[in-house]
């Protein structure tokens, strides 16, 4: 039986649009890191993924992007310098 583009998974018990109904649960370290400002450091379970991102410029307008990953609920973030960005970016699915 064919299943049309778009048309659901059909026989598996979800929703055609299954996606909207899973809800990310982030601890709540990570929910008030969110919320942090330019200086705000790291919690105690955030661990730095990849290397440091540099993003070079005419002096002073270099910056750079470091992501980070939860070792408890597994959120990631991306923490920028950038003064146009926002500090702490809390990537949600």
């Amino acid at each position: 039986m064919a299943v049309p583009f778009g048309g659901g998974v059909q026989g598996a018990g979800l929703p055609d649009v299954w996606w909207e109904d899973i809800e990310m649960d982030i601890c709540d370290l990570c929910e008030t890191q969110s919320k942090k400002s330019r200086n705000g450091k790291p919690h105690e379970h955030l661990m730095k993924v990849d290397e440091v991102r540099i993003f070079k410029g005419a002096p002073p307008r270099g910056f750079e992007e470091q992501d980070y990953q939860c070792i408890t609920c597994k959120s990631k973030f991306t923490q920028s310098t950038d003064k146009n960005d926002l500090a702490w970016t809390l990537w949600r699915g």
